[in-house]
């Protein structure tokens, strides 16, 4: 059981577990989300272009890669979520006969090893296998990912079989809400896309805890970034909103219902 002052919980396979934004201007998009969210930063030497780490006191929240010349022109800039495995390599084996791609077969990290993929909807994420096994919690960490869906019933069909996720339903905002379980707790939520979204394929959106939605919106729109969910509140899961960075990469923030 945690207790309060802890910032980390121990996480295991099936767990989202690291979050980078892949991005074509690093500097400008490093400075704009550590003004959001009050991070810090620290940077990594890695073989090609550029990557920071965002931090939180001693805690890293996740990561900034630049996208350099070797990416396709058309990928946007965009936040990338991994989910851990206990084995990469056997679970991206998997990943094409469910009607998925491989994007960048596994390969090794310094501190385990990554697989880009995608669903049957066009939705990429990443697999990992490493790490210490452990997660940021609280104000200015990645506290939940969710699955903007073109098609819910071929992806949750998809990621049950891929990842070993259960699908369990919740009323909420009056309509059922879609929940990854796995180990009797939840791991990631799924929804229908918005048609207002306009979506050309699947999208896992990350979720930033703040500790005011209202405010948070405020200092996006002064840096430059754009409202895609106005704040609203969700009855007995909190306030929540959505924007989009001056680079087009796309985030949640959420502050929890008062219990």
């Amino acid at each position: 059981m945690s207790d309060s002052s802890e910032t980390t919980i121990e996480i295991g396979p099936g767990s989202f577990c690291w979050h980078e934004v892949n991005t074509r201007t690093p500097a400008e998009t490093v400075a704009f989300h550590t003004a959001v969210f009050g991070w810090t930063t620290q940077p990594m030497d890695v073989p090609k272009g550029s990557y920071t780490l965002f931090k939180r006191g001693d805690d890293i929240i996740g990561g900034c890669l630049e996208m350099t010349a070797e990416w396709p022109a058309e990928a946007p800039e965009h936040w990338q979520s991994s989910v851990a495995v206990a084995d990469v390599a056997e679970t991206a084996a998997r990943v094409e006969s469910l009607g998925g791609e491989i994007v960048v077969p596994p390969f090794n990290v310094p501190i385990g090893v990554i697989s880009v993929v995608k669903d049957p909807c066009g939705g990429v994420f990443s697999l990992f296998q490493g790490g210490d096994g452990r997660k940021p919690i609280g104000v200015g960490a990645i506290v939940h990912d969710e699955l903007l869906a073109t098609d819910l019933a071929a992806s949750l069909s998809f990621y049950e079989s891929l990842i070993g996720w259960t699908d369990a339903t919740a009323p909420i905002d009056g309509q059922d809400y879609h929940m990854f379980m796995m180990d009797d707790a939840m791991k990631a939520g799924a929804m229908a896309a918005p048609p207002e979204a306009n979506l050309p394929c699947n999208m896992w959106l990350p979720y930033v805890q703040v500790d005011d939605v209202d405010a948070t919106i405020a200092k996006v729109v002064e840096l430059g970034g754009a409202v895609a969910m106005p704040p609203s509140d969700i009855p007995t899961v909190g306030r929540v909103a959505v924007f989009t960075s001056p680079q087009s990469a796309t985030l949640a923030i959420w502050t929890p219902a008062a219990d």
